[in-house]
């Protein structure tokens, strides 16, 4: 016992700075401590030398965690094993929210697909939530100031939502939803503005963004109507392995899309909002 606890202490002052340094931002901004810890104990127990595994798996309350040692040794190779990891789930499962990472050496794949759980709606109330309200009020005054008219990737100011929209359409999504978009208020704009194009509808609306954060990188953004989570993915990461495209990130969350009052017609499932960082 004392052999292998020394054994998992020398890995784990291997394994936590190169986790540190190699997990992108969003990872840490978007996981809560807790999980992270077992993450870490997970893969300092995977990097055992000599230990040869390439995929590990974690269940943890309905939260679904794939482990995948090298993940960019085959290209194209994290599309198809995103698709079989999302077919393994219960097939009774919905999913709730997916997030999807990549270590910058392409060494580790993390994806987290959690599939229980109740989430609370974004209320603008409370110091917390009203900070979250302030940061998309400020950037919406410096769209409507022209401070990004010359800069790509911002919306234009016309089309601004006023604070009353605004306010509305915060109050469909979810808390950890808009917590975890705040550093970047323009692609939660964004994509509010791509759920307006299609809330109400059976359509889709797509955003791309070339060289997002490196060349040969592009951001795309999907916004699908009447849509759930799981299907959705599955459709999509269909679309992306027929062209070749290899997940580095993804994100996925639902947006309410309540039915109009007086409008006849079944309620609608919500809007799946789709984020993945692609490269070929």
């Amino acid at each position: 016992t004392a052999i292998l606890e020394q054994q998992q202490r020398e890995a784990a002052k291997k394994i936590v700075p190169w986790f540190v340094e190699q997990m992108p931002d969003a990872y840490f901004r978007q996981v809560s401590t807790e999980a992270q810890r077992r993450h870490l104990r997970a893969i300092t127990a995977f990097s055992y030398q000599g230990l040869s595994v390439p995929e590990l798996a974690l269940t943890d309350a309905g939260t679904h965690t794939f482990l995948s040692k090298s993940a960019a040794a085959t290209e194209g190779q994290s599309t198809s094993r995103l698709a079989e990891q999302l077919k393994s789930l219960p097939a009774d499962a919905s999913l709730h929210r997916v997030l999807l990472y990549q270590s910058a050496d392409g060494e580790l794949s993390l994806n987290m697909f959690e599939t229980v759980g109740s989430e609370v709606l974004f209320t603008g109330e409370g110091d917390e939530q009203q900070a979250m309200k302030q940061r998309l009020r400020d950037y919406s005054a410096e769209l409507s100031a022209g401070k990004y008219i010359d800069q790509p990737h911002h919306p234009p100011p016309s089309s601004l939502f006023s604070q009353a929209e605004l306010d509305v359409h915060l109050s469909k999504c979810t808390e950890r939803y808009i917590s975890g978009l705040l550093d970047t208020p323009r692609l939660l704009y964004q994509q509010l503005l791509l759920y307006q194009s299609v809330a109400g509808t059976e359509d889709a609306a797509v955003s791309v963004e070339h060289a997002y954060e490196e060349p040969g990188q592009t951001l795309l953004t999907v916004a699908i109507a009447n849509s759930r989570n799981r299907p959705a993915l599955q459709q999509t990461l269909s679309l992306l392995s027929m062209h070749g495209l290899e997940v580095l990130r993804a994100q996925v969350d639902s947006v309410e899309d309540p039915m109009p009052e007086g409008r006849p017609g079944l309620p609608s499932r919500g809007v799946t909002l789709l984020r993945t960082l692609v490269r070929k």
